[in-house]
């Protein structure tokens, strides 16, 4: 375990305390750890942060507070506004992959796994009393808030003439707010999907499902290099079963038919802009 040192401020009332993250509840070991210690008494407001790996001591004034801490080791995640306990949020970005100029129709890139982890009113004081700790050493304990979707297609006639295949899924959250405060925003996720000789693959992060909708759908957007299609197929029974559990196994089945390129020169959906509407959407009977 690596420790490092941190001094926050140099005036008297500090307090040393041993930050020590620990991942047994994780099955997955974050780089970095990013912690938000947020003042809830004393003259100062502003949160202090620190990244850590293991463990490191750090010299913070006297007082109560609480503390929100997350993996900060991701380029996809985003966050913003952490001034604010409640307002801390991670989102994702728009995709360079996009198949409609409708704002309403707009995809994210799906998340990397995210793990946070919130203790409330951890007092340090200068007189030796600490609580909600162990000796002058405050244990974090992250949970992962992410869930995986592990998709398959299979059926699919004339893999081979697909020159790109891109999953969307519908009805998921764009973003989180760490402490739980309120609900992120909803959109569609997309990812680029893999093929073998007999079904279309892709696994990939959300940061949760929409409960309250009737119906799930996910999308696979296929091109053979001239033309673009996009099937819509109905998983409402899969997920909603599903909704529960930290990963989603989603299975198709389908008998569609990719057509050869005709033109034999296409370069497959333009990764800006694509060339669809709603009105155009196939959509397949399970």
């Amino acid at each position: 375990m690596s420790c490092q040192y941190k001094d926050f401020e140099d005036y008297d009332g500090t307090v040393p305390v041993k930050v020590v993250v620990d991942y047994s509840l994780l099955d997955f070991t974050p780089e970095v750890t990013r912690v938000m210690f947020y003042p809830k008494e004393g003259q100062f407001t502003n949160p202090y942060k620190v990244d850590v790996k293991d463990s490191m001591y750090v010299n913070l004034p006297s007082g109560l507070y609480d503390i929100v801490a997350y993996n900060n080791d991701s380029e996809i995640n985003r966050l913003d506004d952490d001034t604010e306990k409640d307002s801390v949020r991670v989102y994702v970005p728009e995709s360079r992959f996009q198949v409609s100029k409708n704002q309403d129709s707009v995809l994210y890139d799906y998340p990397d796994r995210f793990a946070v982890s919130h203790l409330k009113n951890v007092g340090l004081y200068t007189d030796g009393s600490c609580h909600i700790c162990d000796g002058r050493s405050v244990r974090i304990y992250p949970e992962e808030t992410t869930k995986q979707i592990n998709l398959v297609i299979r059926g699919v006639k004339n893999l081979q003439y697909g020159k790109s295949f891109h999953i969307i899924l519908d009805s998921t959250y764009v973003s989180s707010y760490l402490t739980g405060a309120s609900k992120g925003a909803i959109g569609r996720l997309s990812c680029e999907a893999i093929t073998d000789s007999s079904s279309i693959r892709c696994s990939f992060n959300i940061f949760s499902l929409v409960p309250t909708v009737s119906k799930y759908c996910i999308r696979l957007a296929v091109s053979n290099g001239s033309s673009n299609k996009l099937y819509r197929f109905d998983v409402t029974n899969q997920i909603t079963s599903q909704l529960d559990k930290k990963t989603i196994d989603v299975a198709i089945d389908t008998d569609i038919t990719i057509e050869p390129d005709i033109q034999k020169n296409g370069a497959g959906f333009d990764i800006g802009v694509g060339d669809w509407t709603e009105e155009n959407e196939i959509e397949i009977n399970m």
